[in-house]
């Protein structure tokens, strides 16, 4: 199904597309609910809420063959700024997050240059494979555990930065493009 072209193929106003938008208009809430607020329960059942949505249009795109060439490309900003942002605010209370902060930077510039040179190169905006897709699904289970505790203890944190940096870079290694099938 996924090799059909579909008639969603060019477009931009899909229902998954309309998901991926709302990921991001959750990301001043979550900021704000985080930082500001400190309510971290709350910040949680949206991240957990914004992790459904990145599911949901993944699900719906694939299932109503509504995958697009926008959609694909808007997906994984719509993820990887939800990550970032989750990050950042996680530096607010925990230094060591900062590191996984940069990396994730990193990783994704890089894969973002690749990405465009390879859609200059084939014409073809390819979609995500398997393992980034589990990343993405992933990373907000990871660090749940210091939103929902003011005192995480190092080692539970340590051992979360270290399954995210091996999870990243084994999607390098592999030569994943971060893409969705949106």
């Amino acid at each position: 199904m996924e090799n059909q072209p579909s008639k969603y193929q060019k477009k931009i106003l899909t229902i998954p597309n309309l998901l991926s938008l709302l990921r991001i208009f959750m990301i001043p809430p979550l900021v704000w609910l985080y930082c500001i607020k400190e309510d971290y329960f709350a910040t949680l059942v949206l991240l957990t809420l914004s992790g459904i949505t990145a599911v949901a249009d993944g699900i719906i795109a694939r299932r109503f063959n509504m995958i697009s060439d926008f959609g694909k490309a808007f997906d994984p900003v719509a993820d990887k700024l939800t990550q970032a942002v989750m990050l950042f605010c996680l530096t607010s209370r925990f230094k060591l997050m900062l590191l996984p902060l940069l990396l994730l930077v990193v990783k994704e510039t890089i894969a973002a240059v690749t990405g465009i040179v390879s859609i200059k190169k084939s014409g073809k905006v390819m979609g995500a494979l398997w393992h980034g897709k589990a990343a993405t699904v992933m990373l907000p289970r990871r660090f749940s555990f210091p939103f929902l505790c003011l005192r995480g203890s190092i080692f539970q944190l340590r051992t979360r930065v270290r399954v995210s940096l091996d999870t990243s870079l084994k999607s390098c290694r592999e030569g994943s493009v971060p893409s969705s099938t949106s």
